[in-house]
């Protein structure tokens, strides 16, 4: 069974460990390396949010 991440950076990258020759085992640690990035990329929007409001905390507004 073989993780299958979408978008454009998950192509590119596929596309490239295929020309280079990459065994399975490496294209499966890319596309788990891919899917934990996008299912922790949307975390990162907290705090984000939180250095926002504790800057405009500090600011007095």
């Amino acid at each position: 069974m073989m993780l299958m991440p979408t978008g454009p950076p998950a192509m590119k990258l596929t596309a490239l460990a295929d020309v280079n020759g990459a065994e399975e085992k490496e294209k499966m640690s890319i596309a788990k390396f891919l899917t934990i990035s996008y299912v922790v990329s949307p975390l990162i929007c907290f705090a984000v949010v939180g250095s926002l409001k504790a800057s405009e905390a500090a600011m007095g507004k």
